[in-house]
């Protein structure tokens, strides 16, 4: 693998790992909130960090095992 390719790889999961442990205290509901209307809450912003950063994914949706953050916290408030 090229050294460049590596380097990005590892700095990748890095900053998954500091975002990642940034918002471990945070509850559902608090990741579920949302500043307006028009406004996304943690947990979306979260979600997409994760679609547009992580590897490509089947046609069927996210690898088994993730849920995704915005639903956790959606349910929470329910």
């Amino acid at each position: 693998m090229h050294a460049d390719l590596t380097t990005a790889i590892t700095e990748h999961a890095r900053a998954t790992e500091r975002w990642l442990g940034s918002v471990e205290a945070v509850s559902p509901q608090q990741a579920g909130w949302r500043p307006g209307p028009e406004r996304w809450s943690l947990a979306q912003c979260l979600d997409h960090v994760t679609i547009t950063t992580s590897p490509p994914r089947s046609a069927h949706g996210a690898p088994p095992g993730v849920t995704s953050l915005a639903a956790v916290a959606t349910a929470a408030l329910a």
